[in-house]
């Protein structure tokens, strides 16, 4: 009984052996089959780089000169996109204005944040990796994933993500898995170790801005590219805003019928006279007085200083634009009245970051358009 049992152990020892070897035959074969579906070299060590900059997001590096094409990515987010055989590279930047002293602090939030979603989504980490100073990118504190999808195991992911003062930048690769292990040996380094991070200008206006549009009302404006939506709870007329932590902005509609601190407005700011410019201006600085007032009751460390009012023109029509500092930041507001409806573009930044939130403010403001 004892040699049977034996002996089956041993037949089914073998037989296991045969099927794994088999397994790794046919794994082997697919290897060599993708490696010459697109002629790839797996002894090749000399390729020539070809090099893109990018001045209006700071950044420029080298890419395989024979080996990749640039292609339009369906995804606005990434700027520049390089397709090869078997495999692309992406570089994807949310630029934002960011003090040094926030850096460090970030960086780790970011590192725990990204392994967190990627593992919620349900991906095998293979590599993680914060990179500390001395292994830099572009002279930044860097980090590194490495991952796969358990269904979709033809594909590995390789993200290179660096946290700058003028942004975050990721420089993604996806890849066949039985060409990744060669690519990564053999010009990865080369694309990160080429990675250059130029600061950009103070300027606000160099910076990418993109359109928005009103939901509710046929008008548009801009805001800089990294802002997202946010919803606005307990306020019934502001309802949303886009912010990127520094810069914010919401726009607000009603019907001045609707609400009774609004009726002293007019239908339309359309043919106004000097006097009656300056009566509405004078009016709505003291209803923003008394709604601070008010709110000094609850909180008596709730501040207004500065408060300035003043008709400008935007597009061509008139706008009363409104500006006042609060306890930490200052608000500037951008008010139309058209068909019965006030219409304001409420835009806040904060007292240390001023210079340039406000660059972005104005220019924001002076975009502000609304269609026939």
């Amino acid at each position: 009984m004892l040699k049977k049992f034996l002996a089956a152990a041993l037949f089914a020892c073998f037989a296991l052996n045969g099927i794994v070897q088999a397994e790794e035959s046919a794994t082997e074969k697919e290897k060599i089959q993708i490696l010459d579906l697109y002629h790839i070299n797996p002894d090749k060590t000399n390729i020539s780089m070809q090099h893109y900059k990018n001045e209006e997001y700071g950044f420029s590096f080298a890419v395989p000169e024979k080996d990749y094409k640039e292609y339009q990515s369906k995804n606005k987010n990434i700027l520049y996109s390089f397709r090869g055989d078997g495999r692309v590279f992406l570089v994807d930047c949310r630029p934002f204005i960011l003090k040094a002293k926030d850096l460090k602090t970030l960086n780790t939030k970011f590192f725990y944040k990204k392994l967190a979603d990627l593992e919620e989504k349900g991906y095998k980490i293979l590599l993680k990796e914060q990179l500390k100073e001395q292994l830099s990118i572009a002279k930044y504190p860097a980090m590194r994933f490495s991952y796969y999808l358990p269904e979709k195991e033809l594909a590995i992911f390789d993200d290179y993500i660096i946290i700058t003062p003028n942004g975050i930048y990721k420089f993604s690769y996806v890849g066949n898995r039985f060409i990744y292990p060669i690519d990564e040996k053999l010009f990865l380094p080369k694309i990160i170790q080429s990675v250059k991070i130029t600061p950009l200008s103070d300027d606000i206006y160099r910076r990418p801005f993109t359109t928005k549009t009103l939901k509710d009302y046929p008008a548009s404006f801009t805001t800089p590219a990294n802002c997202v939506l946010m919803p606005i709870k307990n306020d019934p007329h502001h309802t949303f805003a886009y912010s990127n932590g520094y810069f914010f902005v919401s726009p607000m509609i009603v019907n001045i019928t609707d609400k009774a601190e609004l009726s002293f407005y007019p239908n339309s700011f359309a043919n106004l006279s000097d006097k009656n410019k300056e009566t509405l201006a004078a009016k709505e600085v003291a209803r923003i007085q008394k709604k601070v007032e008010a709110r000094q009751k609850e909180n008596p460390k709730y501040k207004l200083d500065n408060i300035k009012a003043q008709f400008i023109t935007i597009g061509g029509e008139n706008c009363l634009n409104v500006s006042f500092d609060l306890s930490s930041s200052t608000e500037m507001d951008y008010i139309f009245v058209r068909d019965g409806k006030f219409i304001s573009f409420d835009y806040q930044y904060p007292f240390d970051d001023a210079k340039r939130q406000k660059a972005a403010v104005v220019k924001s403001a002076k975009s502000i358009r609304f269609n026939p």
